[in-house]
């Protein structure tokens, strides 16, 4: 539970300054309008190929059947391997950027931004954990060289993410496929928590993470950008390898 009041604190944070910022400076974020398919079901049919695709060489990496590691070459190819059925969707459909929020005029704001919110999840998640006092070693290990390679994989993720929600809100409005993206990401949590032993007041931790996707994903939606997102979505992601002193 220590990790997810850690969790709640950060992207809470983090999120709340990002809505501070798109409603008074909404231009400052803001990327294309959101892209309208001639055959939504299509697309979206589509694109749900793509990620039997990613999970059956998901797969093969979990046997190791890719590229040996560690290294960042091949934790980086790796990654590329993984994502690769829907990053070939996204690049040979109609609106590759638009679907993957990709917003080229915004990239440079978005990064600036989103490192600087980064820093705010960061510091609040370890608040929440006690970690202050160890927070260059906290440091150390997010931006560790040999775990660069998870960056890129939360990049191609995030904009597998939001390629999905577009084409769900092509057949469904934006409304259900926030709310469906966010009740399948914390159902993807459902066979680690129960194989851990979890009861049923460490299900309900999916309730927050459902929340957070909600609030998350209505943000990017929003801003229709990835950019700003991405660095707390990463330096998130990093204090998992984050091991406290005793």
């Amino acid at each position: 539970m220590d990790a997810y009041w850690g969790y709640a604190a950060g992207y809470g944070l983090a999120l709340a300054a990002a809505w501070v910022l798109i409603v008074a400076r909404p231009a400052l974020l803001a990327g294309p309008d959101l892209p309208e398919f001639r055959r939504p079901w299509v697309e979206l049919a589509i694109f749900i190929l793509g990620i039997v695709g990613v999970l059956a060489v998901g797969q093969a990496y979990v046997r190791g059947w890719l590229l040996p590691e560690p290294g960042f070459l091949a934790g980086f190819a790796n990654q590329v391997l993984i994502f690769l059925p829907v990053l070939l969707i996204i690049a040979l459909r109609p609106f590759p950027l638009r679907t993957g929020f990709l917003a080229p005029n915004r990239m440079l704001s978005g990064l600036v931004i989103g490192i600087v919110l980064a820093g705010i999840a960061l510091a609040a998640h370890a608040a929440a954990r006690g970690w202050l006092g160890e927070f260059d070693a906290v440091l150390a290990t997010v931006f560790h060289l040999g775990r660069a390679h998870h960056f890129a994989q939360v990049l191609m993720e995030d904009v597998a993410i939001v390629a999905l929600v577009t084409r769900i809100i092509g057949v469904s409005g934006p409304r259900t496929a926030i709310t469906l993206a966010g009740a399948l990401f914390a159902a993807a949590h459902i066979p680690a928590l129960l194989a851990g032993g979890a009861d049923l007041a460490g299900l309900i931790t999916l309730v927050l993470d459902a929340g957070l996707a909600v609030a998350a994903l209505g943000a990017i939606l929003a801003t229709r950008n990835i950019w700003w997102f991405f660095p707390v979505h990463a330096v998130m992601d990093m204090t998992q390898f984050h091991i406290p002193a005793v």
